[in-house]
């Protein structure tokens, strides 16, 4: 079977372009992320995919290393905190490059995993998905958002399904 994900909130801090903690409530339904080029939209679509799963090739661009990821204006240790549903239980994810990770329930003092590889395979078994099979599945990119309006109706509408199985 597959996942049943919905994304709860996501706080970041001393992350790329997000030197200052933010946090964003995410709302059930359809949510678009606008904006100029340059101002971090891709930078919080990235945010979620590494506290799911740490800095996989899947996730991070293709030249990116951990290095590239505290914003580089402070001295702040790169965090990333994500909320989300998943069959009715809240889980809380905190990942930072320091080794500081963890996934408990939300409200729990308990973590269900700590260090970072222990919480991206418990994230693989919550979800059923691998950092590839996510981006193959949550994460439409802009190239790939633009190549549907160019395909025919029966390839674009097998590639919405693709894109919004789990949302």
């Amino acid at each position: 079977g597959g996942c049943a994900m919905r994304l709860v909130s996501l706080t970041v801090s001393g992350y790329r372009q997000y030197l200052d903690q933010i946090t964003l409530q995410i709302p059930p339904g359809l949510i678009g992320i606008c904006g100029p080029n340059g101002v971090g939209k891709s930078k919080l679509i990235e945010a979620i995919g590494y506290a799911l799963y740490g800095p996989a090739s899947a996730i991070l661009p293709r030249t990116d290393r951990v290095a590239d990821l505290p914003a580089k204006a402070g001295k702040v240790t790169p965090c990333v905190e994500l909320e989300i549903e998943i069959r009715g239980q809240h889980y809380v994810i905190c990942r930072t490059t320091r080794g500081k990770t963890s996934i408990q329930l939300h409200g729990a003092t308990d973590l269900i995993a700590d260090g970072a590889s222990a919480v991206t395979q418990k994230v693989i078994e919550l979800l059923r998905l691998t950092a590839d099979a996510f981006c193959g599945t949550f994460v439409a990119r802009q190239n790939e958002v633009a190549g549907l309006q160019s395909i025919d109706s029966n390839r674009r509408s097998r590639a919405d399904r693709s894109w919004t199985a789990c949302l």
